[in-house]
């Protein structure tokens, strides 16, 4: 059932000045508000077998549907000058990169998501910087002699953390906190799909 967009956001800024006025910080929020697209997410992610080169070739496509379209959304709205260390933690080369080794052609990019205001910003980055977390993790079940530069890139030492910590200040009140729930949301929507996209073509064939 679709709740009408205005009661929607609504709802959200009511669940962002609890939370402040909560004492939550401005990342845990972030986290609380965007689990149930966190969780479908990961669901549609989870069938992938990383353990074979098709598998695995398989699910970076689908991670290059949704990461280069928001990246490169990202980057033509302005997030360089709102993020101050942006071009540190850019990936979309590395994927490419991969996904090339693997001899992977073109990818169908999901339809970019609009960031419109800087809190907008702030809430893609979030989700693309949570995303580096499972990496480490995933790299163990890739075939030893597969190329891992997009599941390897970890950031700088600290960066995760400097940027939650960030968001305190990055994002001032419940107005913004709302806005960059929705971008998150449309984040995680991109990335639902392109998996479920790319599992569903799988079936197909």
């Amino acid at each position: 059932m679709f709740a009408y967009n205005g009661v929607a956001l609504m709802g959200d800024a009511v669940r962002a000045v609890a939370g402040v006025r909560a004492g939550l910080t401005v990342a845990s929020t972030l986290r609380n508000e965007t689990r149930p697209e966190h969780v479908r997410t990961e669901a549609a992610f989870a069938g992938f077998d990383l353990s074979t080169h098709r598998g695995y070739a398989l699910f970076l496509q689908a991670q290059a549907s949704a990461f280069l379209a928001v990246e490169r959304s990202l980057e033509v709205a302005g997030v360089g000058a709102v993020i101050d260390d942006w071009a540190d933690r850019r990936r979309s080369a590395l994927l490419r990169a991969d996904l090339a080794e693997l001899e992977v052609g073109d990818v169908t990019l999901q339809p970019p998501p609009s960031f419109d205001c800087d809190a907008h910003l702030v809430g893609g980055v979030y989700v693309l910087e949570g995303s580096r977390l499972g990496g480490k993790l995933l790299r163990t079940q890739v075939p030893s002699n597969a190329p891992v530069r997009f599941l390897s890139a970890a950031g700088e030492p600290g960066s995760w953390r400097t940027f939650l910590h960030s968001l305190d200040h990055r994002l001032s009140g419940p107005s913004d906190i709302r806005l960059a729930v929705e971008a998150a949301r449309r984040v995680f929507h991109s990335f639902e799909q392109a998996g479920r996209e790319t599992v569903e073509r799988c079936v197909a064939r």
